[in-house]
């Protein structure tokens, strides 16, 4: 029976590390999937070390679902850190090969899995059924220091590309990617799963400004840091204190620099909590703050999806003018934007939020709502189940009708 006359499709997902925490939209997609009654085949470079509770629980479909390199290959894996990259690279394609031959359509996050599978596409004359997903550091870091020409399979016959913003779809234009084939597609998260929460603070309680994240140079901690020094300078009467949850290469120094602000009162480094813990700490702060930052190694943001969770529990945000962030983030709506790297800018929208009760509360009323019509999963998923059917019929034509 062929695609066009099925309507259950036989997906494939070509993944890294499987389940990962900090890839939770992979997994999303694939139970999204499965929940409209689709065929759906993972396969992943390995399994992580350690898998969190909640993280396993919600994987438990997609378990028996998934093939991993590092098992089919075992007579190879104490070989593996030794032989040439040509030869493990033949080790994947064998697989990636069998994947595209028993699936319909092959969806692909990030782009050097789309460019890894569009080469096997192409040496086996498979046709173009695939999706590729680009997200952050795909279309960042990845693509510098001599990596330019990386997706240039992928552009011109690598199947249907689907940015998560704008900026990376007019990259791939310029890269010469037909702009049938070229769409924007926004990722999403569940509002129902995410209570929310109308924040009120007495006039004597401090104001929690809060993030969840890796502590890496693009999530701008060093600038946040500089700029509440500045409003505590600035505004000695305003009450607040920053979360910072998670951990990184980055928590050595910027526990110094936060002691040398003489901030340590006001700044406390959480350090990682488990997933279902989030929901909590988003619950207990009145602000979320994430002002992004192009990295001097040129990694950056894609959309975060922490943001949206954040938003979902009607946190406003304070982020910053950075990749796709303006796309989910409106200045004066729901959150407030300041210019990359500049602390006086960011001071400004810090102090703006923590003075004002009233504003972040509309704020974040507005968040919640972008997050229920804008940037919902089922949303999403809708519109990705959409693009594949087009894909599996051969017409991306008609792709680019679901996007609009």
């Amino acid at each position: 029976m062929s695609a066009e006359q099925r309507s259950s499709l036989r997906i494939g997902f070509r993944v890294g590390v499987f389940p990962k925490l900090s890839e939770t939209f992979v997994l999303n997609q694939i139970n999204g999937l499965l929940d409209h009654g689709h065929d759906v085949t993972i396969l992943a470079d390995k399994m992580p070390a350690t898998i969190e509770p909640t993280l396993r629980r919600e994987s438990e479909r997609a378990a028996s679902r998934t093939r991993y390199i590092s098992e089919t290959q075992k007579l190879s894996q104490s070989l593996r850190p030794i032989l040439p990259f040509r030869v493990t690279r033949a080790l994947e394609a064998r697989e990636e090969h069998r994947l595209l031959e028993t699936c319909d359509v092959i969806i692909c996050n990030f782009g050097w899995f789309g460019a890894r599978m569009a080469e096997v596409s192409r040496d086996n004359g498979f046709g173009s059924k695939l999706i590729t997903i680009l997200h952050g550091d795909d279309m960042s870091r990845h693509l510098s220091n001599g990596n330019e020409d990386a997706y240039d399979e992928l552009v011109t016959c690598g199947g249907l590309l689907l940015s998560v913003n704008r900026i990376w779809q007019s990259r791939l234009k310029d890269r010469g990617a037909p702009d049938h084939v070229n769409l924007i597609h926004h990722l999403g998260v569940d509002p129902g799963k995410f209570d929310f929460v109308d924040r009120q603070r007495s006039s004597d309680e401090a104001v929690v400004l809060a993030t969840v994240c890796r502590i890496v140079e693009k999530k701008g901690l060093a600038t946040t840091l500089q700029a509440l020094k500045q409003v505590r300078t600035t505004n000695p009467n305003l009450n607040f204190v920053f979360r910072i949850y998670g951990d990184g290469p980055l928590r050595e120094s910027l526990t110094e620099l936060s002691q040398s602000l003489e901030l340590s009162d006001i700044v406390e480094f959480m350090g990682s909590i488990p997933n279902a813990e989030v929901r909590n700490a988003f619950a207990d702060a009145d602000v979320f703050v994430h002002p992004s930052v192009t990295a001097n190694d040129g990694d950056m943001e894609g959309l975060p999806i922490s943001m949206m969770e954040a938003m979902a529990t009607g946190l406003p945000v304070i982020s910053t003018y950075h990749s796709g962030i303006p796309e989910l983030i409106e200045h004066g709506q729901n959150g407030l934007l300041s210019t990359e790297r500049d602390v006086e800018h960011l001071a400004e929208q810090l102090a703006r939020i923590i003075a004002d009760t009233a504003d972040r509360r509309s704020m974040g009323r507005a968040a919640r709502k972008t997050i229920e019509t804008e940037f919902s999963l089922n949303t999403s998923i809708n519109r990705l189940e959409g693009y594949i059917k087009q894909v599996a019929h051969g017409d991306f034509n008609a792709a680019k009708e679901v996007a609009e």
